[in-house]
């Protein structure tokens, strides 16, 4: 009879240590998917800064682009960066792709300076300008592209608070 209570401990002690491996496996794939996200929201960020394209005045983000020869600036109040991440297939791991998905720039409220017409009013809504960027994390390195519909954000020099401020008057 002493040794059935001892196998139930055994097995009781076996089933605990797989159950915290569980654990441990999910929390430590949960933490790396966060890490992955916090990665792909400064490559948006790093996006922007590369081209030139983005400035952070006070309160304010400015994401300047030419489009058509045209100068268009948005302006958000209280930004941030929103993701969606696609689940990966099986296809996509074995060709080395660690994260995809899309991310945009959001703000509580802004606005669109369009060259020739000014700026057009506040709102909560983003339909005036489409700041979607498609991104994907393949063997270590983080690729970042405009989705399909909106022309790439470029600037020749950046443009500082002063600056954006004079020509947007």
């Amino acid at each position: 009879m002493i040794g059935k209570p001892r196998e139930v401990a055994m097995k009781q002690i076996t089933l605990l240590l797989h159950a915290a491996m569980v654990g441990l496996f999910f929390f430590a794939f949960c933490a790396y998917a966060g890490s992955l996200d916090d990665e792909a929201k400064k490559a948006i960020f790093d996006y922007y800064k590369r081209r030139h394209a983005l400035t952070i005045c006070r309160d304010s983000a400015y994401i300047s682009t030419l489009s058509t020869g045209k100068l268009r600036i948005w302006q958000g109040k209280k930004f941030s960066i929103k993701l969606q991440p696609e689940e990966a297939s099986e296809a996509d791991h074995l060709n080395g792709i660690e994260w995809k998905g899309s991310g945009e720039i959001t703000a509580k409220a802004n606005r669109v300076f369009l060259q020739d017409e000014g700026w057009t009013p506040w709102s909560s809504d983003q339909d005036n300008i489409k700041l979607d960027v498609v991104l994907i994390k393949k063997q270590g390195k983080w690729s970042v592209k405009m989705s399909g519909y909106a022309s790439e954000p470029s600037m020749n020099q950046p443009m500082g608070c002063q600056q954006i401020e004079s020509m947007t008057k």
